[in-house]
């Protein structure tokens, strides 16, 4: 077994395969120790032969020995700890052990709303402009409609118009000018070419299907 030469502790197996160069109980480094008091003794003997005899030497050797005790002191020793092994009555352990899972679940909670948070946000924002623009969509598509049912109400009626001109005898080019466009200028050829009617019912007949055929065609047209 390996012996401290400044504590003469003895280290173990463990302790020596651990950390072969240095004492776990006073901190000292075996090597630096052993060159120290080398030169402690050596300086001692120096001492001695300026001294002379033997008193000389020995007295060298105290103040040596105190000198060095002295930086001992005042050098801070560090002792290396190594936890091998640790005992705790089985209900303390057991109550610390729900005392962590119960500790685990706020933990928990906070954790997935940190790492959660940042994808609600997201989801929250994604369908917030799906919803914002679906919404310009339904309006436009919706202004467009209303744009569309106007537009063709007015050509059902200039229909309506042109046809019971037409049943009433009245001549084409009075109903010609030329401010009107192609469009109108078409409906009217149309007019005319369809037969006039005397008969009150065969009349109001022929007004009917004439404006409803041009609001169809006009809203096929869109």
């Amino acid at each position: 077994m390996q012996q401290c030469p400044a504590c003469s502790y003895e280290l173990t197996m463990q302790e020596q395969v651990d950390n072969p160069d240095s004492c776990p109980k006073c901190g000292i480094y075996f090597e630096k120790f052993l060159a120290k008091q080398a030169a402690l003794k050596e300086a001692a003997l120096s001492e001695s032969g300026r001294t002379g005899g033997l008193a000389g030497a020995k007295a060298g050797m105290r103040q040596a020995r105190a000198k060095r005790a002295e930086q001992e002191k005042s050098q801070p020793r560090t002792a290396a700890v190594a936890v091998v092994d640790f005992r705790v009555p089985f209900w303390s352990l057991v109550w610390f052990l729900v005392k962590l899972v119960i500790a685990s679940i706020p933990a928990a909670i906070i954790v997935t709303l940190i790492v959660a948070t940042p994808g609600m946000l997201l989801n929250a924002f994604s369908e917030y402009s799906r919803l914002a623009d679906n919404s310009r969509a339904a309006s436009a598509a919706s202004e467009g409609r209303g744009e569309r049912t106007e537009t063709c109400r007015t050509v059902e009626q200039y229909a309506e118009l042109v046809m019971t001109a037409r049943q009433d005898g009245v001549g084409m080019s009075d109903l010609m000018s030329e401010d009107l466009s192609e469009r109108t200028k078409q409906l009217v050829y149309k007019a005319f070419e369809r037969p006039r009617f005397d008969v009150p019912s065969f009349r109001e007949r022929e007004i009917n299907e004439f404006k409803n055929r041009y609001y169809l065609e006009c809203v096929r047209g869109y």
